[in-house]
């Protein structure tokens, strides 16, 4: 099975989607100021930047749920991708007070000018000259950036990193090696897992320690490949440590193939295996969604931890439901048409085939439909009735990423739960609902636009605007606008540029733009240089190259170059080149710019730590992928 699975976000996506856990159940809790998210101590420490709390002029409520924000951070590549491609059903210009998106417009000719083969020869130079600089933070983004072009012929610069004196940079190139996927970086990562000499002599340690081990079996999902599988079902042994065997579990989810469902419901039923990794279990059963998976996923929804029901209503909503007759069925029907001509014995042929895939598939449809019926039954019991609020929060999300319209009414209702924290997650899943096509008269878009409007609290009313970028909505455009201009708050500012970004709403770009260049923090940038780069025009190009060629101000300067390097015109890549390597610029700034150009003219969807961040569980306390997620765009 191909990575199509993760285009529902995983979030992924996600893709798709997608997804983490949040807060171990049971775990004292340390109170944290950020809007709606009470966690562990000393875990999801990372996490402060991507819910830096909105300014919204009064308190902020504490629970044992989820920020929305932190489901945004982990799942806006694959949504975003789906809004520069123009790939949601629900999308497209159209009239007024329906669906629209932006990209229907005529491309700009200059924009992701050049394919893969040209992308890979421009930048990959610059990136391994840059993963042996002497700073830190250029060689661990050089690293990850590499890892996004994902050419082979980077494996050898990266098994080199991996011996690297700092393990941020161990890390990074660990990585690395997942996404690009060469057979030696494969064996590397395979020795690294299993502690051998070899790994050792990789690291230039005695051995390899367990860190770099949970980093390896990560990667080694990446990859993709199923043989890769009995090394990470190995590495799932009581008798590993918690992080190897969590990552394992997790890698295999990654892998292509159902192969590894039965091992990770194994995994998943047995008690003893310990709630996070029992977690794992089901968020990797999401990604696979085979046919052990739903009925495992459907039980683990009904478990008395907490933790697990979380995990269970994520995967739920991640699962697709894989239709393989019914390709088949649409192969052999374009094959029969174009046999119009044959002879008539052979025409008899082929029909009596056909008529035996119409049943198979006929069958097929109908399981799909009841195991579709069964989902929607136990996510709405347990988004309305669940002790546990991030059990309803993702239940909730999952039925905007799995539902139909008949769920709209429902996640309508949501939105005046007394439980404050649940309505902008009931916002954003009709959001991903209507962007699916499952809102044809508008009524999901109205509603948000009405709460949008309505919503007292900040975050909430942001929370609205993202929901309606998702679901595409033209009438949003300049109320949404209207109120980034108002608003003072910089972050804030960049969640509304990517509403108007999703929206193709071209009229904000003079806005958007303004927003990136006085952006200070690294959250608020990233953003906004998405909105950038969805909005963009050659005209705007120019104006940011000349503001990198000419510009005295070192924050003007960065933000130029990370718009160009997101909007990819080969003549700009020439220019981020001698700005990469002018050292006078500051580390971090560089850094920033670099993870920018990993993607310049990629056209994948979702990127692979995109995927990566759709299967990883934060609170298992991974810190080096967790600083590399806080790098993804």
């Amino acid at each position: 099975m191909s990575r199509t699975r993760h285009r529902r976000a995983d979030w992924r996506g996600l893709a798709g989607l997608a997804v983490l856990l949040v807060a171990a159940a049971g775990a004292p809790a340390q109170p944290i100021p950020l809007p709606g998210v009470s966690l562990p101590e000393g875990r999801l420490q990372g996490l402060g930047r991507y819910v830096r709390p909105l300014r919204s002029g009064g308190g902020l409520a504490e629970s044992r749920g989820a920020a929305w924000q932190v489901w945004w951070e982990l799942n806006k590549e694959h949504y975003l991708g789906l809004a520069r491609r123009d790939r949601m059903p629900g999308r497209g210009e159209t009239g007024e007070g329906e669906p629209f998106v932006g990209a229907r417009r005529p491309p700009d000719p200059a924009a992701r000018p050049f394919g893969a083969d040209a992308r890979v020869r421009l930048v990959r130079p610059d990136l391994e000259l840059l993963l042996r600089e002497d700073k830190t933070l250029v060689r661990v983004a050089a690293a990850l950036a590499l890892g996004q072009l994902g050419d082979p012929r980077s494996a050898g610069a990266l098994l080199d990193a991996v011996g690297d004196s700092n393990a941020d940079v161990q890390d990074a190139a660990v990585l690395a090696l997942g996404m690009v996927g060469d057979p030696d970086g494969v064996r590397a990562l395979e020795e690294l897992l299993g502690k051998t000499a070899n790994g050792a002599r990789l690291v230039r340690q005695s051995q390899v320690n367990d860190r770099l081990r949970a980093t390896a079996a990560l990667a080694l999902g990446l990859t993709g490949r199923a043989d890769a599988l009995f090394g990470l079902a190995a590495a799932t042994d009581r008798t590993e440590p918690r992080d190897v065997r969590a990552a394992a579990v997790l890698g295999i989810g990654l892998l292509d193939g159902e192969g590894g469902d039965s091992h990770l419901v194994e995994v998943l039923e047995r008690k003893n295996s310990g709630a996070q990794i029992r977690a794992a279990a089901a968020i990797a059963l999401g990604h696979t969604g085979g046919e052990l998976a739903r009925p495992a996923l459907l039980s683990a929804l009904r478990s008395t931890n907490t933790e697990v029901r979380r995990a269970a209503a994520l995967a739920l909503g991640n699962l697709v439901f894989p239709r393989p007759e019914a390709a088949r069925l649409a192969q052999a029907r374009a094959r029969r048409r174009e046999a119009k001509d044959a002879a008539p014995e052979a025409l008899a042929r082929m029909d009596a085939f056909l008529a035996t895939l119409e049943a198979a598939a006929a069958r097929e449809a109908n399981e799909a439909e009841r195991f579709d019926a069964a989902r929607g039954r136990a996510l709405r019991i347990a988004a309305a009735e669940d002790a546990e609020q991030g059990v309803r929060q993702f239940a909730a999300i999952a039925l905007g990423q799995t539902g139909g319209p008949e769920e709209r009414g429902f996640l309508v209702a949501l939105l005046e739960d007394r439980l404050l924290e649940l309505r902008p997650f009931a916002g954003l899943a009709l959001g991903i609902l209507g962007g699916r096509g499952a809102d044809d008269d508008g009524r999901a878009a109205t509603v948000l636009l009405r709460e949008f409007r309505a919503a007292s609290r900040l975050d909430h009313r942001v929370a609205f605007a993202v929901a309606l970028g998702l679901r595409g909505w033209r009438g949003a455009g300049e109320p949404i606008l209207a109120e980034m201009e108002r608003v003072t708050d910089p972050l804030s500012r960049s969640y509304h540029a990517v509403a108007l970004a999703m929206l193709g709403h071209t009229e904000a770009l003079g806005a958007v733009v303004k927003v990136m260049l006085e952006a200070r923090e690294r959250d608020e940038l990233q953003q906004s240089a998405m909105a950038y780069g969805l909005l963009a025009t050659a005209q705007s190009t120019e104006m940011l190259a000349e503001r990198l060629a000419r510009s005295r101000d070192r924050f003007e300067r960065k933000q130029a170059a990370v718009g160009l390097a997101l909007f990819g015109r080969s003549s700009d890549l020439r220019a981020l080149s001698r700005y990469l390597r002018d050292t006078s610029q500051p580390a971090s700034d560089r850094a920033f710019v670099i993870e920018g150009l990993g993607m310049a003219g990629d056209v994948r969807d979702p990127g692979p730590l995109a995927r990566l961040a759709g299967a990883y569980s934060f609170h298992l306390g991974f810190e080096a992928i967790e600083r590399a997620l806080q790098r993804k765009w």
